[in-house]
C-alpha cells in the first residue's frame, strides 16, 4: 500500500494520544503538543531530531497547548494554552 501514496511514511512519532496541535523546531530538538480536553493529555513532548526519541514530557497546562515557540538563542521554550496560561521552560 505504501508504494501507491504520494508521500510514503518514513517514520512515525508516537507520543500524543490525540491529533497534533502545534510544532516548533529548536536547535536539534522539536516540541509538539496535541488537542486535549483535560490536563492528562495537555502535555508537551520534546523530541531529539537525530534519534526521534522523546527527551522530555512537560506537564503544566490544563487544556490544549495552542502555540509553542523557542527563543532565538534556543535557550527557552514558551507555550500558551487554551486554559489562558503561559509557561516558559529552560531548554536543555
Amino acid at each position: 500500500m505504501v508504494k501507491h501514496t504520494l508521500w510514503p511514511e518514513m517514520n512515525k512519532l508516537y507520543g500524543h494520544p490525540y491529533e497534533l496541535m502545534s510544532l516548533c523546531v529548536g536547535k536539534g530538538v522539536m516540541a509538539s503538543s496535541c488537542h486535549s480536553l483535560n490536563s492528562e493529555s495537555a502535555f508537551i513532548v520534546v523530541w531529539d531530531l537525530k534519534t526521534w526519541k522523546i527527551l522530555h514530557q512537560l506537564q503544566h497546562h490544563k487544556s490544549t497547548v495552542n502555540a509553542l515557540k523557542y527563543s532565538p538563542d534556543g535557550r527557552y521554550l514558551a507555550a500558551v494554552s487554551k486554559d489562558r496560561s503561559l509557561s516558559v521552560y529552560l531548554a536543555e
